[in-house]
Order: structure tokens, then sequence, then C-alpha cells
């Protein structure tokens, strides 16, 4: 340690090498005023393994240090340097620390849906006790919407990926792999929004294609009829050049799915409302546990609807339909989602599906590489 003359009194933690992790932060040890009561204020000056995203904090007199974003490549030892100065004095104390990064979670673990919804019942009779009560229904409820929050962050985090190389040309992140042939493109950047259950889809559109959904919309109730947007689980969407302000936040990755990110993944789409045309919208995803055969029809119904408003009534560009299930058994799903685009075959020429992938979805890395491998071939 080297400090000036009542420089403040760093005291290192007695572990000679803190560890954190990306889900807890290290005590590096505390730190007090050489003198008096002054105020104090950390710097973190460099950091070995980020150059940016790792921060500092003095906290109630601990020194509390939150590593960026780690990967397997840096996972194990870390050095920091940083000094803590007094306000009033200007007085210094430098440090050089070195920390622990502890190796990251497997990055291509699986949905376990199954093993979610034993858990849940399970732990409810223990918190409970005997009067707990669930139906198949709730816990299947749950279920999904975990399962869909899941693929919507690791969907969100590919798209920063991809986001990232699009401005700068460097694939940055290792847990995702560059797409095949992709050329970076300032003006490709790619937004995931996971919209709420019945939400208003056309909230997203200017002004102008707002009014024109709803000129369409008021032909049909004429004639007593409707043909209204449904509100897909999740759709991607080509970021507005120049950006909005409201798109920052799909930039970055979510390091975790605490409630602070959780509330953006879930909360992003009020900041980006009339900032959409239709050539905006690339893709729309039907999240699914399962499908029972009562319903299996209704993603079809949805890919159809869909694709005449973005396609024929918006004038919008190739829109796709992806369908991602848990679980493909006991519906003969990948045999009924053949059905043809009626859309295509309006156009002529070659027919496509109405649902142009559907996959089961096992793992959320995976699933996520699979739409991020599609980007390409979007040429608007």
């Amino acid at each position: 340690m080297t400090a000036s003359l009542f420089a403040p009194i760093v005291t290192l933690a007695t572990s000679a090498s803190p560890t954190a992790s990306n889900t807890a932060t290290a005590t590096l040890g505390t730190a007090k005023p050489g003198t008096g009561t002054d105020a104090l204020k950390v710097t973190l000056i460099s950091d070995a393994d980020f150059a940016t995203g790792s921060t500092l904090a003095l906290t109630n007199g601990s020194l509390v240090y939150t590593p960026g974003l780690i990967t397997t490549a840096k996972a194990g030892s870390d050095t920091l340097k940083y000094t803590v100065t007094d306000t009033v004095t200007g007085a210094m104390a430098t440090e050089t620390q070195t920390v622990t990064l502890g190796s990251p979670a497997n990055r291509n673990t699986q949905f376990r849906i199954l093993q979610f919804k034993e858990n849940t019942i399970q732990a409810g009779s223990v918190i409970f006790g005997p009067s707990f009560a669930s139906t198949v229904q709730q816990v299947g409820k749950v279920g999904g919407d975990i399962f869909e929050i899941i693929e919507a962050a690791a969907l969100w985090n590919a798209m920063a990926a991809w986001n990232g190389f699009m401005d700068t040309g460097v694939w940055s992140s290792n847990v995702f792999s560059p797409p095949p042939d992709a050329i970076a493109t300032p003006t490709r950047k790619v937004a995931i929004i996971k919209l709420p259950r019945g939400y208003d889809a056309t909230r997203l559109f200017t002004e102008k294609t707002r009014r024109d959904y709803l000129s369409f919309q008021n032909s049909l109730e004429r004639s007593h009829m409707e043909l209204k947007m449904s509100s897909p689980d999740i759709v991607g969407v080509r970021i507005p050049d120049p950006m909005p302000p409201g798109f920052a936040p799909f930039l970055s990755p979510l390091p975790n799915l605490q409630d602070s990110n959780r509330q953006i993944l879930e909360g992003v789409v009020e900041g980006i409302l009339g900032t959409l045309e239709a050539r905006n919208f690339l893709f729309a995803i039907a999240v699914k546990t399962s499908t029972r055969s009562d319903r299996l029809y209704q993603p079809l119904f949805e890919a159809n609807v869909l694709k005449f408003l973005i396609g024929f009534v918006l004038h919008g560009g190739g829109f796709r339909f992806h369908v991602h299930m848990g679980s493909f058994e006991g519906a003969a799903v990948e045999r009924r989602y053949r059905a043809a685009s009626m859309t295509s075959i309006l156009i002529g020429g070659a027919p496509t599906r109405a649902i142009d992938d559907t996959y089961e979805a096992i793992r959320p890395r995976d699933t996520a590489q699979r739409i991020l491998n599609e980007l390409p071939i979007f040429p608007l």
C-alpha cells in the first residue's frame, strides 16, 4: 500500500484473494478516514480482466467489488488497482489487490420445465404445510411463464452480442457463436421484445402505421367483422435508424434474472411505443411448454393473420413465425405445422409454410443460437 500523510486507512480482507462470481460480490476489506470523519471516495484505476463492466464501491465502510460478466476464459486470478481518497484533504491511499473470479455456471443447461413443476409442488408443501394445494393448470401456467422469461432472456443476450458485432465488427461473446456469413452493419441491429399477455401490439407502431391498421379494422367493423392483430409471446424487430433512446437497453446483455433485470426485460416495451413501422418486424415466436390437441391450431391461425396484416395491410417485409415448444409429445406437432401460409398462396409462385420453424426448445442457449443464425437471411 502507498499512502500520504493522514491518508485513509485501508485494511485488506484476511483472505489472500477474495472471491467474486457472476452472482456474488467480493469484499476486499475496509476503509476509514485517516483523521476525523471526512468522506471518502473510491476509484478503480485498473482491472486486469475487465476494461469495462466491473465496479468498486465503498458501502458502510466496506470495499465491495462487483466483476463484469465472468466467462470461462476469465475465471481465475484477477488483479485490481484502486485508490481511496479523503474528499476534504485530498490525501490518498493506493492499493493493488488480487481477487479470484469464480467459474461461471454451465451456459447450456436445459429448461427442465417438468423438474420445475415438481419443485414447485414440493416447495409449496414445505412452506405452507399440508394445507397447500395447487391445480395442474396453476402449476402449468407458472411453468409456462418461466419458460417464456428464460427464453426471452437468452434471446436478448444473443441479440446484444449481434448488436455489438454490428457496431464494431468484433464478435465478443463467449456464449454465442457468430452467424455464418454475417456482415457487420450498424443499421441492422435487432431487439427482442417480450410482450405481456393480451398486449395491444399496435401501440408499438408509428402514428401512420397505426392509422393504416385502424382504417383496415374500421372497414371490417362496418360489415360487423374483424381481423385483429394478436400479441405474440416474443417478437424480434429491426431497431430503427437513427436509434430512438428507448432502444438503448437492447445493446447490453442481461447479467442475470434478478428483479431489476427482469423488470428491464418485461418493461422495456413501454419505452419504445410509437417507434416501429411494419417493415421493422422480423419474426414472432409462440412459446409453449406443450400443446394440447384442442389448441394445436392456435399458432397456425396467429401466424397466418400476422403475416397477412404485416405483409399485405401494412406493407411490411418478409416476416417469419416460429413455434418453440418444451415438448413435441402427443400432438403430432411437426406434421400439423407443415400447413401452407395463406398469404404465400395468394401471392402465387412457390408457397411457404405459415409456421416457418417448429423447434423443440431443450436448452436456452441453443434455442437463442438457432434464431441468431437466421438473422443474416433478412434482406432489409
